[in-house]
């Protein structure tokens, strides 16, 4: 990890990266998925390659989806869609980016809050045009996600045929993790399918129901336009230590300041390093100012 930390590739580190914080996620280790990503957040900063950092906070945006925060997806999704960044690219297309963008995070949003009758005509456009580029992973992606929102309208028939198509893609191309991270609302598809039967859909059917998803009426719906230090479910006492300490505040001065004891400060601090997912004050500190909390 060190050497790869230090000499590798955007590509190579956002990929490794995404896959250890998803590996914790999927484990149960929430704290450890986080943690991963605040060190591609840092060595992003360190090493002034910003795509490394918006890729974190897409990533925290996923998380987030994952326990049902809207908010906080919201709000990572926002840090991590800078226009003038991904416009940079052109027409290349980075290989870790290509079914996690913020078009993709977009649409996952979007889907999780119901909103889609707005989503699909941007959805539809991007399938096509994923389909007349030969972009098979990204147009699979796409797809599925058109079959959930489908379904959200109550379009059973299209969504069942986007569904089992979208299926059957994926286990003829050997992609079934490119699904299995985009199952948000696939009860009632999944009851309704007609090929369960068939021994080549066992094994991702097994991996799909039931899929590690946040119903919609799981989700924390967010207040209107709900302030960082919301989306981050910091407390006031904590948005005072944060300006503190990103105003190089000891520990000891910090206390001193705020009129409590040191002890305090610390139990503060470690509840900080945990909402912001992030595991030292210099971060801690960094990803709040970057988020606009302080």
């Amino acid at each position: 990890m060190p050497i790869v930390v230090e000499t590798g590739l955007p590509d190579h580190l956002i990929i490794l990266h995404r896959i250890a914080a998803r590996l914790h996620l999927l484990s149960g280790r929430l704290d450890a998925a986080q943690g991963v990503l605040a060190q591609l957040h840092d060595i992003g900063a360190r090493r002034g390659i910003r795509r490394l950092s918006a890729a974190a906070w897409l990533d925290r945006g996923y998380i987030a989806l994952r326990n049902g925060d809207i908010n906080l997806a919201r709000r990572a999704l926002a840090l991590g869609s800078d226009p003038a960044l991904w416009r940079s690219f052109g027409d290349f297309k980075p290989y870790a980016s290509e079914i996690e963008d913020p078009l993709i995070a977009e649409l996952r949003v979007r889907l999780a809050l119901g909103q889609n009758d707005e989503a699909l005509p941007q959805l539809d456009a991007t399938l096509q045009a994923a389909e007349l580029a030969g972009r098979r992973r990204r147009a699979l992606r796409l797809l599925f996600l058109r079959a959930q929102m489908l379904e959200g309208q109550g379009r059973s028939r299209e969504a069942s045929a986007a569904f089992e198509k979208a299926i059957m893609g994926a286990v003829r191309g050997g992609m079934v993790r490119n699904l299995t991270d985009e199952a948000w609302a696939i009860e009632t598809l999944g009851k309704r399918a007609t090929f369960v039967a068939d021994p080549r859909v066992a094994p991702l059917w097994r991996a799909l129901m039931p899929a590690p998803c946040a119903q919609n009426n799981d989700i924390k719906r967010p207040a209107a336009d709900a302030p960082p230090s919301v989306a981050f479910h910091l407390t006031n006492r904590e948005v005072q230590v944060l300006r503190l300490l990103w105003k190089g505040g000891s520990n000891k001065a910090i206390a001193r300041d705020l009129f409590l004891s040191e002890n305090t400060i610390e139990t503060h601090l470690r509840r900080i390093y945990e909402k912001l997912g992030t595991r030292n004050r210099t971060q801690a500190a960094a990803i709040a100012r970057e988020a606009g909390a302080i």
